[in-house]
Formats: C-alpha cells, sequence, structure tokens
C-alpha cells in the first residue's frame, strides 16, 4: 500500500476512536476489540490487508452475535460488501430462526433479507409458525394494528406487502386445517389461493399420480417441503462423500 511505502498511515474513511487500539496493535500485536469497534477495525484491516487482524475481528464478531444486533449488522454488511460478514449474519439467522422470529428484532428486516432467507432450506422451523410471523411482518412494515380486526383497505395494503415474500412460504407443509383456515382469512394472492385448492382437492381425491404430476407441473416454492429439500441435500452429499472415498 502506498502508505505503507512511505511510513505513513492515514486513517482516512475510519474514526479516530480506533486510533489507539491500531497503533496499539503495531506496536505490541495485540488489540482491544468490543461491539462498538469490531467492525470498523475489521474494515481498516481489510482495506490494508492485515490477514491476521481480519481473521481476529471476524471471530470477535462471529463470537458476540446477538438477536438485537443482527439485523443492523446484516445491513452494514451489505453497505460494505463484506461477504463473510454477510454469511456469518446470514447463517445465525438460519441457525436460530425458530427463537428469532419470536422477538421484535425479526421486524425489523427488510424485504429483501427475508426473502433470502426463506429461499434457504436450512431453516427447521414449523411453516405455519413462519407465515404467522411474515403476516406479523407485513402488520409492522405496512403500520397495521397486530391485533385489531382488519378492515378491507387495511387487508389490501397487507397483502401489497407481503406479495412476494408469501410465495416464498412452504404450504405444502402445512396440514389441512391450516389451508382452509388462511384461506378464510384471505390475506394470500388468488393465484397461490387457487393452486392451494387445486392441490387439496387432488389430494382428497387420493390420485397419487395426478398430485406428481400436479407438483411436477407447479414447481415453486410454494409446493416444495423445506424438510424434505434438505434430507434430499443431505442424501446428495453423503452419496458425494461416499464416491471420493472410494
Amino acid at each position: 500500500m502506498k502508505e505503507f511505502q512511505e511510513n505513513k498511515l492515514i486513517l482516512k474513511d475510519f474514526s479516530s476512536s480506533i486510533l489507539f487500539p491500531i497503533l496499539n496493535y503495531f506496536y505490541s500485536g495485540k488489540i482491544e476489540i468490543n461491539l462498538e469497534n469490531a467492525v470498523e477495525i475489521l474494515m481498516f484491516s481489510s482495506k490494508y490487508l492485515i490477514d491476521e487482524l481480519i481473521e481476529t475481528c471476524l471471530n470477535f464478531i462471529k463470537n458476540n452475535l446477538e438477536f438485537e444486533t443482527i439485523v443492523d449488522l446484516l445491513k452494514l454488511s451489505e453497505t460494505i460488501n463484506f461477504k463473510q460478514l454477510i454469511d456469518f449474519s446470514y447463517q445465525f439467522i438460519f441457525d436460530n430462526f425458530d427463537e428469532f422470529i419470536k422477538t421484535p428484532f425479526f421486524l425489523e428486516l427488510e424485504q429483501n433479507h427475508l426473502n433470502s432467507i426463506l429461499s434457504n432450506n436450512e431453516i427447521q422451523t414449523n411453516e405455519f409458525e413462519i407465515f404467522q410471523s411474515i403476516i406479523k411482518w407485513g402488520k409492522h412494515k405496512s403500520n397495521i394494528n397486530q391485533t385489531k380486526k382488519l378492515e378491507k383497505q387495511e387487508k389490501e395494503k397487507l397483502q401489497d406487502q407481503i406479495s412476494n415474500i408469501i410465495q416464498k412460504i412452504r404450504f405444502i407443509d402445512f396440514s389441512d386445517q391450516q389451508i382452509e383456515d388462511i384461506l378464510k382469512e384471505d390475506l394470500i394472492p388468488n393465484q397461490i389461493s387457487q393452486k392451494l385448492v387445486q392441490f387439496q382437492n387432488l389430494q382428497n381425491e387420493n390420485d397419487q399420480k395426478e398430485i406428481e404430476e400436479f407438483l411436477q407441473k407447479e414447481n415453486t416454492l410454494i409446493f416444495q417441503s423445506r424438510f424434505r429439500s434438505t434430507i434430499i441435500q443431505e442424501r446428495k452429499q453423503f452419496q458425494k462423500l461416499k464416491r471420493m472415498d472410494k
């Protein structure tokens, strides 16, 4: 780096609060990292290619992830385009999703983050609970009271808010009663409602051939079991490892 070649260290784009920890690191090889300075020190060490310090910061952040800060960290990591930090953030959410959706911090997720999360098969949470959480998220983003009965205008506003995300819900993992309940609430797009009714009718007729043909034709996430997809992925990985051992 030009700054190092000239025996200068220019802290441009960084706050003065990391000055002492950085200087101490260069003199002693030790650094005090905390929740307030970890990301900025990581950005600094990444800019100046200080690999050991990058690893130290990443380990600290990874070991101190919390529900209270994960959404802000995810947003920040995407802003600075730091892939490892993005991966840590998402993995933490995947691993703790059943607890995370019950916290108020879940409601602060942006739509693009929620889409990415729900497209992933690593979250092994009851699918109906995920759906209920999406409704809460949609109400929060639309400034709709969580407990009151929805007026027509509010229902339309909520439908618009969740229309894209709802397509990532695996309705095939719902019970028949749960499907009936959500159809009565009339909160999901008509196109999805019609497909769910059609699938329910096929199940009632118990025609396995037609059910299989329907699922092959409707190759969308709503008819792809999250749990089954995970099992298939694990089997493929197991077979791959077996082939490597031979």
